[in-house]
């Protein structure tokens, strides 16, 4: 990878090495579109969302549940549409909001936003990857209306007169010369571009982009969870009081990239699972954050399920298999004593409700994360990390054992003193 030189640098990015200065928010964003939006006349603009919700990724809802919320402040009057995964998902979840609708990315619905669009958004997560750019499976797929289309989206949005904007985006990898071209090529056009870390910042630079590029935080970092009472309620619902037994969340998934055997994956999970409720006296609460209505390969509820087939029935391993609004979801996350996760928004949500936490690593992202989690306003401390080969090795209850034993003690004390 190309090392970012000195006379790539922009004022922003100068003083990122201080994670406690990367800001929530592109700064001015949104008093330079309502100044825009103001000297054109519009009071009701057109504001696309162009992302992954949809499909039950706690990650991808939670970011577009912030950026849903940030257009509709400065822009209480904006008609919203959002291309998106699953359009009937979305829709659903946000049919108190009026002028809101969504639609698939290849369907005439996003053509037509794109041609009548103020402000377009390419918004946020881990948009520009090996994954988005194949749609996660096939190789040869030159142009593919969830991955390299999003390019093609922003360019004509434009050509039509929109602010453009990549936001908070994760840019990873680009495993082929297209997906290279059209992000040296697209991306430098649009009005703003801004990361939500520094390896993409960094990824950006090694194609030769020299404008300026902004590191803001993840937008899931702004979330506010869902009042307490509301967790409680869903977890008395499974079962679960969390008075005698120390409860250990637990959200582990499938790696679609080949550098692991998922199947060891499941067996390491298993043992897991029997260590900490059969050795260790826990409850673990399995947290499916990703629940994909039609790829088993990224529910994690199949995964928790197979960990299950493992074990067998046990009173101590369950399973949450409903999907909750990533509100919710984070409020549940932050009833958890402990948490073992390998999903980066878990890991955040988890984070801003102050859950120590171990984590396992399948992606750069994580390690981008554990560093940025020492900003002074995140309660909890950064995490541990393991990767996912490592973990398969066994020898995570190693790691976590230390940890495991401070949770049990400190459910003794609290149990002592009640």
């Amino acid at each position: 990878m190309v090392q970012v030189g000195k006379s790539h640098l922009t004022k922003s990015e100068s003083f990122m090495t201080n994670v406690n200065d990367i800001p929530y928010d592109l700064p001015g964003l949104w008093d330079e579109y309502a100044l825009e939006m103001s000297r054109k006349g519009i009071e009701s603009p057109r504001i696309v969302i162009h992302g992954n919700g949809g499909k039950n990724n706690m990650g991808d809802d939670a970011i577009l549940e912030v950026l849903i919320l940030r257009a509709l402040k400065h822009f209480p009057k904006a008609r919203l549409t959002i291309v998106c995964y699953g359009p009937e998902i979305v829709q659903k979840r946000y049919q108190h909001i009026d002028n809101l609708k969504a639609c698939y990315f290849a369907s005439w619905g996003t053509i037509k936003a794109i041609v009548l669009s103020n402000i377009y958004i390419i918004g946020g997560g881990g948009i520009i990857n090996w994954t988005n750019a194949y749609a996660g499976f096939n190789k040869f797929r030159i142009f593919d209306m969830k991955g390299k289309f999003l390019y093609f989206a922003v360019l004509f949005a434009k050509l039509f007169g929109a602010k453009t904007n990549f936001y908070a985006i994760g840019a990873t990898s680009f495993p082929d010369i297209i997906n290279k071209t059209l992000v040296r090529t697209i991306v430098p056009l649009a009005d703003h571009i801004s990361v939500r870390d520094s390896l993409s910042l960094k990824n950006l630079r090694s194609v030769n982009i020299k404008r300026e590029i902004h590191q803001i935080l993840d937008p899931a970092f702004s979330l506010i969870p869902a009042q307490r009472a509301k967790a409680l309620e869903i977890l008395s619902g499974f079962g679960i009081n969390n008075k005698d037994r120390p409860l250990i969340g637990l959200t582990l998934r499938y790696v679609l990239d080949g550098t692991s055997d998922n199947n060891e994956t499941l067996d390491e999970a298993a043992k897991l699972v029997s260590f900490l409720t059969n050795e260790k006296g826990c409850t673990v609460f399995f947290i499916p954050t990703s629940q994909h209505p039609k790829k088993p390969i990224e529910d994690d509820l199949h995964f928790a399920n197979e960990v299950k087939k493992r074990i067998g029935e046990s009173p101590h391993y369950i399973i949450m298999n409903e999907y909750y609004d990533p509100a919710v979801m984070m409020a549940i996350l932050g009833e958890m004593d402990f948490s073992i996760l390998e999903r980066l928004h878990a890991m955040i949500l988890s984070s801003k409700m102050g859950v120590p936490m171990f984590a396992i690593s399948y992606d750069n992202k994580i390690p981008e994360f554990a560093e940025i989690a020492k900003r002074n306003d995140i309660p909890s401390d950064p995490p541990k990390i393991i990767d996912v080969q490592t973990f398969n090795s066994g020898i995570i209850r190693q790691y976590i054992e230390p940890d495991i034993d401070k949770i049990i003690e400190k459910k003794k004390n609290e149990n002592r003193t009640q």
